[in-house]
């Protein structure tokens, strides 16, 4: 087995300063990772996600398709967009979307968020920067995510087929419901009334039924929100985790059918998760990892999560 180690390579740097830089960076990493391991986030700080819907990547680059088909295990999912909306939606938006809909429907329990009176509190409610292109993409963005259907299909491998027989179906749009009064020329030029976003009973339900979501560290998905990949290895990992009572193997070829949409050569997909895997673990110290050539190996490990606090503490 080849063990994971923390370094400073972020990128073929050449320069000096610039691996000074990435050095810097990686140290700054490491403290931040440390301080998560040690102190548990406060309440604001934990969000949530459906645990069905981290287990299966959207992709990372523009597909130019409306229907993308990814599968993890005995579950394969169609994500299909109009295509006069843009397409099927890809990069960090999409997963930012996720966060701040799941999170705040599970905390409020309610279908209807309120996304505040500006572009900019939209902004700061996804925890990024304003300005620019900005308000362009994220309208464009979110256009084509919440035309998104998402169709889970469950297979029984022991009937015939590659995947197996379909066994069971799952439809759902996320959103019914999507009001805003932008300026995305000024993004803080406040309008009269808040905008909101409704989910779709399905979604909602999905979010608040027993056991269907998982808590995450909203202190990390800030470290990693620029970095899509970076973010969906931590809710994987974290989803697995939280559960995981017994060493377990996940077979490269299985990561990269779940994460390896933008790779044609199974060893290039390989390669780079194993280098994104390195910057997760940083920041996510308590996770336990190994790998050769064929598998990578979890190990139970506790998060950053270990104790989930109330609103009142």
């Amino acid at each position: 087995m080849k063990k994971l180690e923390r370094n400073g390579t972020y990128g073929n740097v050449e320069s000096p300063a610039g691996i000074q830089k990435d050095i810097e960076k990686f140290s700054e990493l490491f403290t931040l990772g440390e301080e998560f391991s040690l102190l548990s986030p406060k309440y604001e700080e934990i969000g949530w996600l459906v645990r069905q819907l981290s287990f299966i990547s959207l992709p990372y680059k523009n597909p130019h398709t409306n229907e993308y088909i990814r599968r993890n295990g005995n579950l394969s999912i169609s994500i299909m967009t109009p295509t006069d909306y843009g397409g099927v939606p890809y990069g960090k938006y999409p997963r930012l979307f996720r966060i701040l809909l799941e999170t705040e429907a599970k905390r409020t329990n309610s279908p209807d968020i309120v996304i505040g009176d500006s572009l900019g509190k939209f902004c700061e409610l996804l925890g990024i920067e304003k300005g620019g292109k900005t308000g362009y993409l994220l309208e464009q963005r979110a256009r084509a995510f919440f035309a998104t259907t998402f169709n889970f299909i469950y297979h029984d491998p022991t009937l015939k087929g590659k995947l197996g027989m379909p066994t069971g179906y799952d439809y759902f749009k996320p959103v019914k419901r999507f009001i805003h009064f932008w300026d995305k020329k000024n993004p803080d030029q406040k309008a009269l009334w808040d905008g909101y976003i409704s989910l779709t009973p399905e979604y909602f339900d999905l979010i608040t039924r027993h056991n269907k979501t998982m808590p995450i560290d909203l202190r990390i998905v800030r470290i990693l929100k620029d970095f899509p990949l970076r973010l969906d290895i931590y809710t994987w990992l974290n989803g697995r985790f939280h559960t995981l009572k017994k060493p377990t193997l996940v077979s490269f070829e299985d990561i990269a059918a779940q994460f390896g949409s933008d790779y044609s050569r199974p060893r290039d997909m390989r390669k780079h998760f194993l280098k994104e895997l390195k910057t997760v673990q940083t920041v996510c110290q308590d996770f336990k990892l190994d790998y050769d050539e064929k598998n990578l190996v979890l190990f139970p490990s506790q998060t950053s999560l270990k104790n989930i606090p109330n609103k009142k503490d």
